[in-house]
């Protein structure tokens, strides 16, 4: 199995283990903040986990990508999947930080 595709399965299970969201379908287009509901600590987490796996720390900013903690919490119940207020950060753009910090 190459290299990359282990990242890929690991990225997968870390987003399935930390998400909320029930029985989730992740794949590469799969958005870290409006899909899976991460935000604040928890995407912070990925982020790290994320940094530890490649060996460099992931120059990736989440308060573009998310709300803090805790957030806007009204937004995060009732508002944020229609509402377009961060930038996507996809399962693809993280998997390519990682990727381009072991080269």
């Amino acid at each position: 199995m190459d290299d990359r595709r282990q990242d890929i399965d690991w990225l997968i299970e870390l987003l399935r283990a930390t998400t909320t969201v029930r029985n989730p379908n992740i794949n590469l287009e799969t958005e870290l903040y409006y899909e899976l509901r991460l935000s604040g600590d928890c995407i912070d987490d990925v982020i790290a986990a994320a940094s530890r796996r490649c060996g460099l720390a992931l120059d990736i900013d989440t308060r573009r990508h998310s709300p803090g903690e805790p957030g806007d919490w009204f937004d995060w119940l009732f508002k944020a999947p229609s509402r377009r207020r961060y930038e996507s950060l996809t399962v693809s753009k993280l998997l390519t930080a990682m990727l381009r910090s072991q080269s």
